[in-house]
């Protein structure tokens, strides 16, 4: 089919409901769904009334997902309601935008010698509540605000599975890490306490030794046993060559109040201020508290400053750093490139000052994979199956690592010696070379020689890890990571 906007024609095989929630509000009393006006309608005053206008004026993308509801109202039925806050003036509104809208496209369609069908536009008047009653199974969110679980709502469902996936769990001694607190529970329903939050925020900035000095003072001092909260920057957040020297000092500072806090071995005083009034650290012994690391879903905004943590507290170099959180501590990150550039930087002061560091032992030298870390890892997402990118696919040497000893490759070439593909063995490669990830180059015929690739070397009971690639695959890792153990 012609690609040019010009060229494009409406099917007249489809007819579709599309619904719409008057006033925006799609917190509570939403049903299946329903989308804000603003979603399909132009509602510009000062521009011509129309559909939201979303495609490019040439080509297509298959990952536009977010323009598939303005592209599904164009041929569909339109019901437009409202909760009890809605004003039934701005109902009424709504749906008189939306039957001029219907009737214009109509009669745009005419002007290009297609013969539209004629849709509709309905207005609920039935009481939200009333409607929640009788259709429980058309309701996504209730008039309280509550998913009522009757709807698959795939947004909802994804941010459930990540939290699930990365709930907290330990690290190092005392420090935990996984998705912010109320966003899912532990075993007994209830969400596990800390007595120390450390949330990552793009907006954060490192906390000064007075902002951490105050905060061990509550910790110590406060009587409604409730959890103290810290701020500090998110991964990829602190971008080389522009970091300074007083950010590094503000990473490894943070570690050291960690491990202090997470070790028992500092408590502030009333007696311990300085001229200017400042709290002042006093070497005294407490009890050693449990510390969440935290964000959104788990990994990604907390990731540096896990992997920092790691590296100070165990003593442990960067790469070996990275390994020790995904294959024994069992944990999801999404590092950024800045992020193995700044730790890489910092990783002397880091390990000179870590507690752990045996003095006599040199840290082994930077292997040949980190050099080509992009900050992420390939996901585990079976038991035997990893999914990558072409740089993962390109880093065989930490494939290895990670315990993936077959590739199937799909999209561009990867670029590995000839010695690196005589030392896995031919019968452990599989490479589907110029295949665009792009939803138009068909994969139907490869389709057979990759599925027996994968039934031949995983057999039920006996697994061997192999890794899927793919050229264009930019996303964040989302699944759980490996197990130490290998087959």
């Amino acid at each position: 089919m012609a690609r040019k906007k010009s060229l494009r024609r409406t099917p007249k095989c489809l007819r579709a409901i599309t619904v719409i929630k008057a006033g925006g509000d799609l917190s509570r009393a939403r049903i299946k769904g329903a989308v804000a006006p603003d979603e399909v309608l132009n509602l510009c005053e000062t521009a011509v009334k129309g559909f939201v206008d979303c495609d490019p004026p040439e080509g297509f993308s298959v990952r536009n997902f977010h323009i598939q509801a303005a592209k599904m109202a164009q041929v569909s039925d339109i019901i437009v309601y409202g909760d009890d806050k809605t004003d039934p003036r701005i109902i009424r509104s709504v749906a008189e935008r939306a039957a001029a809208v219907q009737k214009k496209w109509k009669k745009e369609l005419e002007i290009t010698g297609q013969t539209p069908e004629t849709f509709n536009t309905f207005v609920l008047m039935e009481p939200f509540e009333d409607f929640e009653e009788a259709y429980p199974n058309l309701v996504a969110i209730n008039s309280r605000g509550q998913y009522t679980g009757e709807i698959m709502d795939f947004l909802q469902w994804e941010r459930k599975e990540m939290c699930a996936m990365s709930k907290a769990s330990e690290i190092s001694k005392g420090i935990f890490q996984g998705p912010s607190p109320g966003l899912i529970t532990d075993a007994s329903g209830s969400d596990a306490y800390f007595d120390v939050y450390v949330e990552a925020s793009d907006h954060a900035a490192m906390p000064t030794e007075k902002i951490l000095a105050a905060k061990l003072k509550q910790l110590h001092t406060k009587t409604d046993n409730g959890p103290v909260h810290v701020a500090c920057p998110s991964s990829g957040s602190i971008l080389p060559p522009s970091w300074s020297q007083t950010e590094a000092d503000g990473i490894i500072r943070m570690c050291r109040w960690l491990y202090d806090l997470t070790h028992g071995t500092k408590e502030p005083t009333e007696q311990a201020t300085d001229l200017d009034g400042d709290i002042q650290m006093a070497e005294l012994s407490h009890r050693p508290v449990n510390v969440l690391l935290h964000c959104a879903d788990g990994y990604t905004e907390t990731s540096m400053l896990a992997i920092a943590y790691t590296m100070y507290a165990e003593g442990l170099p960067v790469h070996d750093a990275w390994l020790r959180l995904h294959c024994e501590r069992q944990r999801n990150f999404f590092a950024y490139p800045s992020d193995v550039v700044l730790l890489t930087s910092i990783q002397n002061r880091l390990l000179g000052e870590s507690p752990a560091l045996d003095r006599m032992k040199l840290p082994s030298p930077p292997p040949s994979w980190l050099a080509k870390l992009d900050g992420s890892l390939p996901s585990r997402i079976l038991p035997y199956m990893y999914l990558g990118n072409l740089t993962h696919a390109n880093n065989p040497e930490l494939l290895r690592k990670l315990g993936i000893k077959r590739i199937l490759s799909v999209g561009e070439p990867v670029s590995w010696s000839r010695e690196q593909l005589l030392d896995w063995g031919r019968e452990n490669l599989v490479m589907v070379d110029r295949v665009q990830d792009n939803g138009i180059d068909e994969l139907r015929g490869e389709m057979e020689r990759c599925l027996d690739f994968i039934g031949k070397h995983t057999p039920v009971f006996h697994p061997f890890f192999w890794a899927l690639t793919c050229s264009q695959n930019k996303a964040k890792p989302t699944i759980q990571p490996p197990s130490s153990t290998v087959v």
